[in-house]
């Protein structure tokens, strides 16, 4: 049976040629899979400092990190900005969910539909 490693060349791991060229043939955007590694990285990140180490404006982050929760990569825990100006939310990835969903891929692409080892 194929192990998590072998998704390591779809994503690119030390790799940004290959991680373009996998996030293109998948539909993935690399701005999604740069954000997770940030939130990765940082723990909780809201989306005005994504914008700002994106160089993406907020309402671009905001479509990025939707489609990343809704997926259920990340989690958002909403709360009182620290200055106390407003409501604020901020975002966190579930490590294991990502590692569960990059080996529910994998496993996907390389067993055939009895769940069998398809051959290389």
């Amino acid at each position: 049976m194929y192990g998590f490693d072998m998704i390591e060349p779809l994503i690119g791991f030390g790799d940004a040629d290959a991680a373009d060229r996998a996030c293109i043939a998948l539909g993935i955007t690399p701005t999604r899979i740069e954000i997770l590694r940030i939130v990765l990285a940082s723990g909780d990140v809201s989306a005005s400092q994504l914008a700002m180490n994106l160089g993406l404006s907020r309402n671009g982050v905001l479509h990025h990190l939707r489609a990343l929760t809704e997926g259920g990569l990340l989690r958002a825990r909403h709360c009182t900005h620290p200055r106390g100006s407003g409501p604020i939310t901020y975002c966190r990835a579930d490590e294991e969910e990502v590692r569960t969903v990059l080996r529910d891929v994998n496993r996907h692409l390389f067993t055939d539909a009895d769940r069998s080892p398809v051959r290389p």
